[in-house]
């Protein structure tokens, strides 16, 4: 029991280490969710910048009401720092939680490592409990042939009282018997008295008339004596008959008992056939032993080989109950084998649907990346051809206005200077969302990296939950066990209560044995007077004729005496043979009393499983409650996810507000367009301004002063150009943009997802740790249960050893007797 303790104890460190180890994986869990707030509003937004890139073909036509969107987009541009500042500090948050996000990665690899190991450990010790409890086996076939046995010796205890009843009947008879022995011997001594006289008359030579006159008065007499011994004689042949019927009686007991374990070994194999034909070729024996007393020797013989020849057949017995458990083990294997060959193929299944799934989502991705870059460019050429086509209309008409229009485009081009410090940071934005979605995208491809081992992960918890299967139907099987084990003590009582009967009653059947014993000696000692009765009359009666008759009457007194004295010799034949069968039934008295002191060990052993199982009842209960308080603090912990939630719907409202920032920056970038138009307009008209001096060459000084101010115009013309340049520079930059929001778009529909696969991912690996868990426990219990087990088999080997120890010494001492 102390040892048992201990080691319950020891493995329950490795237990608290994955408590703890659990809670840092749940935490961890949190801050992941937490992390994937601002992806999913970084997904949104991308959703809302495609449908603002849709419409932007639409706006293009827009053009009329450009002062307006340029004051608009002057404060717009203002509250749209103000919202980078805070995007910049939500994606600096992001960085922090992605970090995080690594560190909890971390920490699920090694505690996947060590659920690896954990599982490992609890296989090998599946299969030790598997290897353990193949002799199990060995242990019901023992209770089935105590069973068995129990059942003929409550058989044979009935039949013993049975006729423990007859021979208290037939002991007055017996002792009837004896009595007219003793009046037998009486006369047996008269008549040799009457011989020697006889005799002596001969000697002496006394006249025949004298002898024949004595002759005739002593065979009056002997007439007499011999109705007397005939009335003796049908006395005894009574009794013969009564003891014959008893012998009929215990013929068919014997027969009966034969038959009863015929019947019950039917059911083995060909040496249990053997060896019942056996028996019953040694009944024939014992009958023919019973006719033929000479024989007694090769009936010994006999006897002896019949001993070897059973302690063969115990041999055979052990022999098949060690077959059929090693049967019903690779019975076991193999339908373990089957599981796992249909797990593998499942797996193997799931993991080719996952590979094809992963290729299809690789090429939908690539299509769509390669759809949004020929819609870009398709977009780039539409622009391209309305721009260059309404500048080609609208050229004659803008150079016309364009001396009108000069110093309002001085005062634009003012305004666009000081907006292109706007659209630096925007192009600087821009960068800084790319890096993002390249490590977004580094982030993704570690995150499908590690699919694969929490796929793993399950196979192995599948695994897992068929062996708790096994487990609890093994110790299914234990409690109908240790039932059969109670039943098998109720037995073993009652058969206690038989084992005193019989003890009492053989007492009383050596009683009846002491008895007999003397008539035994009265009738071998009767034997040997009538044979020298019969050596006397022999040599008194050669030389006489008259007394032929008498002689004759003599030699078939004689001859019903041997009679008389052959009957009895067989009847303390059969009396030693029932004295023989008590001392076996004493014998099998002794071992059932030592099973049944084994069994009540048995019972406190079992007794003392109770005991530990109550104590691991306890232990659950604890586990449950630890349970429940861990179920308390993810309620809590849903609440802040609830509220973390609040938090994102208010940051996808920030999301949107930037979306029409940002349709209003597309919007003013076609109002650039429509001043690179004009621009080209300024150039037309600075072209007809040449020719137009054609003309003015007579007036050359109002020709200087036009020269002046036309070459500020061609610088201001320059400048415009220039920055018209920029701004196609910057416009491709935004392009670029778009499509790098278009792929982070995509890529952020991954992540999300990713994330869901996770959150599942989470969830079995809590419901794996749940199943390690009660799996040590369910191995400390089978270990336990298994050392008693163990026990309990070498208790078992020990009974069958003190038993086949005590038939062999049960079988020398009847050897002893019959030669005797």
């Amino acid at each position: 029991m102390f040892k048992r303790r201990g080691e319950s104890d020891v493995p329950q460190q490795p237990q608290i280490d994955l408590h703890a180890e659990r809670v840092a994986l749940e935490e961890l869990v949190r801050k992941a969710e937490a992390a994937a707030g601002p992806l999913q509003a970084l997904v949104s937004q991308s959703l809302q910048g495609r449908a603002t890139l849709e419409t932007l073909s639409a706006e293009q036509q827009r053009l009329d009401s450009v002062a307006a969107d340029v004051r608009r987009a002057v404060e717009d541009l203002n509250q749209a720092r103000l919202m980078v500042s805070t995007t910049l500090a939500e994606i600096e948050s992001a960085r922090s939680s992605a970090a995080e996000a690594r560190a909890a990665q971390a920490d699920l690899r090694e505690l996947a490592t060590r659920t690896r190991a954990d599982a490992d450990a609890a296989t090998d010790m599946v299969r030790d409990v598997n290897l353990k409890l193949q002799g199990f086996t060995k242990l019901q076939e023992l209770a089935r042939q105590v069973e068995e046995r129990t059942a003929s010796l409550n058989a044979l205890a009935e039949h013993v009282t049975q006729k423990a009843k007859v021979l208290e009947l037939q002991k007055g008879t017996i002792e009837q018997a004896v009595l007219e022995s003793h009046r037998v011997t009486e006369m047996v001594r008269t008549m040799e008295a009457q011989v020697a006289s006889l005799e002596a008359a001969s000697r002496r030579g006394v006249n025949v008339e004298e002898i024949v006159d004595r002759v005739e008065t002593a065979l009056r007499q002997s007439s007499q004596q011999l109705q007397v011994v005939e009335q003796h004689r049908d006395a005894l042949a009574a009794d013969v008959s009564a003891l014959d019927r008893q012998r009929a009686g215990l013929t068919e007991f014997v027969k009966q008992h034969e038959d009863r374990v015929a019947g019950s070994r039917r059911d083995l194999d060909a040496q249990q056939t053997r060896v019942s034909r056996l028996q019953q070729s040694v009944a024939e024996i014992e009958r023919a032993h019973q006719a033929m007393a000479a024989r007694v020797p090769e009936v010994d013989q006999l006897r002896e080989r019949l001993a070897a020849l059973s302690s063969q057949v115990a041999e055979y017995d052990a022999r098949a109950a060690e077959f059929a458990g090693k049967m019903a083990s690779l019975e076991e294997i193999h339908d373990h084998l089957v599981s796992v060959d249909e797990m593998s193929r499942r797996a193997t299944w799931q993991m080719e649907s996952l590979k094809n799934a992963r290729l299809d989502l690789e090429e939908l991705r690539r299509d769509i990346e390669q759809f949004y870059r020929e819609q870009s460019e398709a977009q780039q050429l539409r622009d391209r051809l309305a721009s260059e086509r309404a500048a080609l209309e609208s050229f004659l008409e803008r150079m016309g206005a364009f001396a009108v229009q000069v110093p309002e485009l001085d005062e634009r081009m003012g305004a666009i200077k000081s907006k292109l410090s706007i659209v630096d940071e925007g192009t600087a934005k821009a960068t800084n969302l790319v890096a993002i979605a390249d490590d977004l995208d580094r982030r993704m491809t570690r995150v499908a990296g590690q699919q694969q081992f929490v796929e793993r992960v399950e196979a192995r918890v599948n695994a897992l939950n068929v062996l708790t299967a096994d487990i609890d139907k093994k110790l299914d099987d234990q409690t109908r066990r240790r039932a059969e084990v109670d039943s098998l003590k109720n037995l073993c009582d009652a058969v206690g209560i038989q084992v005193t009967d019989i003890r009492q009653k053989l007492d009383g059947i050596g009683q009846t044995q002491t008895k007999l014993q003397p008539l035994a000696e009265s009738v071998a000692s009767l034997r040997t007077d009538v044979e020298r009765v019969q050596s006397r009359l022999a040599s008194a009666l050669q030389d006489q004729a008259m007394l032929t008759s008498q002689e004759r009457r003599i030699s078939a007194m004689l001859e019903s005496i041997r009679a008389i004295g052959s009957e009895s010799s067989e009847r303390l034949v059969q009396a030693q043979t029932l004295t023989a069968s008590l001392g076996k039934s004493e014998s099998i008295k002794d071992a059932l009393v030592k099973e049944l002191a084994a069994v009540q060990g048995r019972q406190r052993e079992v007794a003392g499983q109770l005991e530990t199982a109550d104590a691991q009842m306890k232990a659950l209960d604890a586990t449950v409650r630890a349970l429940e308080q861990r179920h308390d603090q993810l309620a809590f912990s849903e609440k802040r996810i609830a509220t973390f939630e609040s938090k994102i719907g208010e940051l996808r409202g920030a999301t949107e507000t930037i979306e029409r920032r940002i349709q209003d920056v597309v919007s003013r970038d076609e109002t650039v367009q429509s001043i690179r138009r004009e621009v080209e307009g300024v150039q037309e008209v600075s072209a007809r301004s040449k020719a137009d001096l054609a003309h003015l060459e007579a007036q050359r000084g109002d020709v200087v002063s036009l020269r002046a101010s036309v070459d500020e115009l061609l610088a201001t013309a320059r400048v415009t150009e220039q920055r018209i340049r920029e701004i196609n520079a910057q416009r491709r930059m935004v392009d670029e943009v778009q499509l790098k929001a278009s792929v982070t778009k995509n890529m952020l529909e991954d992540v999300r997802m990713h994330l869901e696969t996770v959150s599942d991912q989470k969830a079995v690996l809590e419901h794996a740790l749940d199943q390690i868990a009660r799996l040590e426990g369910i191995s400390r219990d089978a270990q336990a249960t298994l050392r008693e087990l163990q026990t309990e088999r070498e208790l078992a080997q020990r009974i069958e050893r003190s038993i086949q120890t005590l038939r062999t010494r049960t079988a020398i001492p009847e050897d002893k007797r019959n030669l005797g």
